[in-house]
């Protein structure tokens, strides 16, 4: 077993084992996995740097980080007016776990965490995303149908697909299933890979 680490920041809080600790009357958390062929650590790092997320991430619009562990993000649902909120990390250790919360302030109550573990016989890394948002006037499930045209573990899924695609070949899938199809929400992505360590994670 390994031993606990202590957060990287001290503004940083530990937190509970599944999710991000906050008072909410909304849905139960919504959980999903995936593995990628990448080691904990590249992917952990590809994460923290939160402003990634934005160009691989179907529903993420925006993502800006500010100082002392603070990220504004921002969705923008085509027929409807942005929406967004600031979030502060609360959990933070290097290649294992990463956990946000939105402020108090903020007119949408989220939380994550996303845990990073060795996959078996060093088949990269089982990443596990775990989200709950608190939504006035509705149950989440309802509010991103309503959004996004589809259910919140279908979109968190997809979002991780799109991660895994990008961090094991360097592109993000446009329509699923046809991969030469054009997503007209696809954005250019001025990010890199930053391993060169595909040969131990071959398919």
């Amino acid at each position: 077993m390994q031993s606990q680490q202590t957060p990287t920041n001290d503004k940083i809080k530990s937190t509970p084992k599944h999710t991000a600790n906050l008072d909410m009357t909304g849905d139960e958390p919504k959980r999903k996995s995936i593995t990628i062929l990448r080691p904990p650590l590249e992917v952990y790092s590809f994460w923290r740097d939160f402003k990634n997320l934005q160009y691989v991430m179907k529903d993420i619009a925006e993502i800006d980080m500010r100082s002392g562990g603070i990220s504004h993000w921002v969705i923008r649902p085509k027929h409807s007016p942005p929406i967004e909120w600031d979030a502060e990390i609360i959990n933070d250790r290097p290649g294992e776990i990463i956990s946000w919360k939105s402020l108090e302030n903020s007119n949408i109550k989220q939380a994550g965490s996303v845990w990073f573990s060795p996959a078996p016989y060093g088949q990269g890394t089982i990443v596990r995303l775990s989200l709950i948002y608190d939504i006035p006037g509705g149950k989440i499930s309802e509010w991103f149908a309503k959004l996004f045209k589809e259910d919140p573990e279908t979109l968190i899924l997809t979002n991780l697909r799109r991660v895994k695609a990008f961090l094991e070949t360097g592109e993000v899938p446009t329509i699923e299933g046809q991969p030469s199809g054009r997503d007209e929400d696809s954005r250019p992505i001025p990010i890199q890979k930053t391993s060169n360590l595909q040969g131990n994670y071959a398919h």
